[in-house]
């Protein structure tokens, strides 16, 4: 079977007072918008998010956005037609969290 490519978009949002955005995320202008709280348990000594705690954020994200999308990873490997992962994944901060 050859791999199939699917490029999407995931940003992680940080709620900010009154942005409302479901658990699951939401689809805004091409971007899955996915509500992220950050626990103590997730910083270091200084408050600032451990970076490889992003990317555990953004692989939640990713699989509530191809839930979103109607792809259910579990169901596609049962059925033997295929699964998504990710191949590459960037980091660039805008701002701690």
């Amino acid at each position: 079977m050859r791999p199939r490519h699917l490029f999407l978009g995931v940003r992680v949002a940080y709620t900010a007072r009154g942005m409302t955005i479901p658990a699951t995320g939401r689809f805004d202008r091409g971007h899955h918008l996915f509500p992220v709280r950050v626990y103590f348990e997730d910083t270091d000594l200084t408050g600032i998010v451990y970076h490889a705690n992003y990317l555990r954020f953004m692989e939640r994200a990713r699989s509530e956005m191809l839930r979103g999308l109607g792809i259910e990873g579990q169901a596609l490997m049962d059925t033997g037609d295929g699964y998504y992962s990710a191949r590459f994944a960037g980091l660039m901060a805008e701002a701690a969290a």
